[in-house]
C-alpha cells in the first residue's frame, strides 16, 4: 500500500497483484450513503482513524481503477471471506485523488461482525476486503462490538 499525503490529507491507494484494480481513498460527501448511515473511506478504516461500531449503518467508500461495481468483504469468526455489500453504480469522479483511479465506489453496510479481540478494554480487530468476485485489497479495522462505556 503506498501513502501520500495531499494538504494535509493522509491519502493511499492498493494496487492488486495480478489485476487492474486499485482502490484509494475517496472524498467524504461524494458517495451516495444509505439514510441515517456514516460515511466513512477505506483509508481512515485502515489507519485507525474510524471505528465501526456494531448494528451501526456506514457507507464506506473508496476510488478503484475499474468501473466494474467492486464489493465489500468481511472475515467471519470463522474465518470465511463474506460478502456484505456491494457498489451498486460506480460514479467517475474527477476528485478521487490519484490518476487512474477515478471511480467512486460506495458500499453500504449495516455492521454484523465483532471482529477478533485486539485488546483490552479497546475495540476489536475486523478483517475486511474489497474485490470484484472475491476479497483482494485486504485491510484490518477497529469495531466495537458494543458502546464502549466510561467511568470517571
Amino acid at each position: 500500500m503506498q501513502r501520500r499525503a495531499r494538504a494535509g490529507v493522509s491519502l493511499a491507494t492498493a494496487v492488486l497483484a495480478g489485476a487492474p484494480l486499485a482502490v484509494a481513498v475517496a472524498p467524504v460527501g461524494l458517495a451516495a450513503p444509505a439514510a441515517n448511515s456514516t460515511t466513512v473511506t477505506v483509508i481512515e478504516l485502515a489507519s485507525g482513524d474510524a471505528v465501526l461500531r456494531v448494528s451501526r449503518p456506514y457507507a464506506i467508500t473508496s476510488c478503484s481503477a475499474t468501473s466494474v461495481p467492486l464489493a465489500l468483504f468481511v472475515q467471519s469468526s470463522t474465518g470465511r471471506w463474506l460478502k456484505v455489500a456491494a457498489s451498486a453504480t460506480p460514479t467517475h469522479s474527477s476528485t478521487c485523488p490519484f490518476v487512474g483511479s477515478p471511480w467512486l465506489q460506495t458500499y453500504n453496510w449495516t455492521v454484523n461482525q465483532v471482529g477478533t479481540p485486539a485488546e483490552s478494554g479497546g475495540p476489536n480487530r475486523l478483517n475486511l476486503a474489497v474485490g470484484p468476485d472475491s476479497p483482494r485489497s485486504k485491510f484490518t479495522a477497529d469495531v466495537w462490538p458494543t458502546a464502549p462505556s466510561f467511568s470517571d
